[in-house]
């Protein structure tokens, strides 16, 4: 296993430094981000993901104000993590996928932070708990991930292994769209620079193990096709609250939605390359969702 270096090191501090009109003060977002209210809300921010007063340091976002959404801690790996998502982050315009508007760190208490647009963000998991969603608007979430997963691997270079099934990097924002808010456990094969601050290529299965597909579990590195199975069970999560079962079959059925069931069933392959594509597998859920709209029952 790959171990950090000092040249690793030097290359992901040379990447924070390439956006340093973007760095906060670490001292400023410790001492703002205490549950500043959210700008035209009543919502108080939830847990872990608060409104940051940055007017002091640097205007960003709407009145200097920003929301801290992803933060590491007491990790060896906290700021080449940061330095990845924010290589890639910085690159990437895609709804369902968060702005990156600026980043802190420090070196000294390991502990760093990516900070969005000023909007009130909800973790997945507790928004799939207290939301009462209809069926459209579950299969609204599941596009949102096929729509980031989908713009990830039309990327030059390729993003693979974006992770879907970690619960701290999926949010729901104040529209009740779906963000992906960290790339930085992704793989981009293709692009030296960013292998380059992914010293360690071994995938953590400790995290987000049920959504991986079996050739992962055998070491093999990401692809299209295990992306696509770890979408599949985000969508059984968001429609029916269980990742996945033991076996395909035993899924139940999905409300009324036969050809997304089918989709599932085929993203579930033991075979890999048996899966289909995530543009194929979006088509399904558009077709789904518009047999929804023309049947009032559907609602």
């Amino acid at each position: 296993m790959s171990q950090n270096t000092p040249s690793h090191w030097a290359a992901a501090i040379r990447e924070l430094e390439r956006l340093s009109h973007m760095r906060v003060d670490a001292n400023v977002i410790r001492q703002q981000s205490l549950g500043v209210p959210v700008p035209d809300s009543d919502e108080a921010p939830t847990t872990n993901i608060c409104l940051t007063d940055i007017r002091g340091a640097q205007s960003y976002g709407s009145n200097g104000f920003a929301s801290a959404i992803s933060k590491r801690r007491s990790s060896n790996h906290a700021v080449l993590e940061l330095a990845r998502s924010v290589y890639l982050l910085s690159r990437i315009d895609n709804n369902n996928i968060a702005k990156l508007i600026g980043f802190a760190y420090d070196l000294t208490a390991m502990e760093t932070w990516i900070l969005a647009p000023p909007f009130s963000y909800q973790p997945l998991h507790e928004y799939l708990m207290v939301a009462e969603l209809s069926t459209i608007d579950q299969l609204h979430l599941v596009l949102d991930a096929s729509n980031a997963l989908l713009y990830l691997h039309s990327c030059t270079p390729q993003v693979l292994g974006a992770p879907l099934g970690y619960d701290i990097n999926l949010l729901v924002d104040r529209d009740g769209h779906l963000i992906l808010s960290d790339l930085s456990a992704a793989i981009v094969p293709d692009d030296p620079t960013y292998m380059n601050l992914r010293p360690n290529l071994a995938i953590d299965l400790s995290f987000g193990s049920e959504y991986r597909s079996p050739e992962l579990f055998a070491s093999a590195s990401p692809t299209t096709q295990s992306d696509v199975w770890a979408w599949a069970c985000l969508t059984s999560k968001i429609l029916t609250g269980n990742s996945n079962p033991s076996e395909p079959d035993e899924q139940p059925e999905l409300l009324n939605l036969p050809r997304l069931l089918e989709c599932l069933k085929s993203c579930w392959a033991q075979v890999p390359a048996h899966r289909p594509s995530i543009a194929q597998c979006e088509a399904v859920v558009v077709v789904e969702l518009d047999g929804l709209h023309d049947d009032p029952a559907g609602y």
